[in-house]
């Protein structure tokens, strides 16, 4: 094989691999057709046009239906977690929120915080940052952390809220502090942002 061709044979294993990894199986043998097109029109390439031009096309469409399919598994896990957590914590806050109603509001409100991050994933779907080449388990586990992420600021939030920490205002209205805890999970810099203005606040009184 002459050396201007090197290149193309190199490609041609790359794009081989990243179809057997990150295609879903119903475009694979699509893929594979175009690639195998690709292949043979950059081997007859005359010398004056270069070989990997022949795999742009097929690069492009192998990275989409990559990056398709690892916000696919983001959003879907994400969304089944949600589930899981109200199928849960629903049925849980009404049968005790009588006998432990403290700890039944911190849980209802990391439910909402739930929520909220289950309300972010989907709205930043189309534009969703995901490495489409790292392994399924990593990419679920990034959707999993996210709805997690946003049970725990939940809450944080309604702990701090019964505590005087931050927006004690709202006191004991119940509506106020579930609203706020959709928007502490719908918002990653929420509670970051207001438990770093506590700090700030302790720090000044010392």
């Amino acid at each position: 094989m002459p050396n201007r061709l090197s290149g193309a044979r190199s490609e041609f294993d790359s794009l081989m691999a990243r179809i057997a990894v990150s295609v879903p199986k119903t475009y694979r043998k699509e893929a594979y057709y175009h690639l195998g097109k690709a292949f043979f029109s950059a081997m007859d390439s005359p010398d004056n046009i270069k070989p990997l031009i022949f795999f742009k096309n097929i690069r492009e469409f192998v990275d989409a239906k990559a990056t398709e399919r690892g916000r696919f598994i983001y959003v879907m896990t994400s969304m089944l977690l949600a589930s899981v957590f109200v199928l849960i914590l629903v049925p849980i806050y009404f049968r005790y929120r009588l006998i432990y109603s403290g700890a039944c509001l911190v849980g209802i409100g990391g439910l909402c915080g739930a929520v909220g991050a289950s309300i972010s994933v989907l709205q930043r779907n189309p534009t969703l940052r995901i490495d489409p080449f790292v392994g399924r388990g990593y990419i679920a586990f990034q959707g999993a952390a996210r709805i997690i992420l946003g049970f725990i600021f939940g809450c944080i939030f309604v702990i701090a809220s019964k505590a005087n920490f931050i927006l004690g205002i709202v006191g004991d209205n119940l509506y106020p502090i579930l609203i706020l805890s959709v928007v502490a999970g719908l918002s990653e810099r929420f509670i970051p942002e207001l438990l770093s203005r506590f700090e700030a606040n302790q720090l000044k009184e010392e």
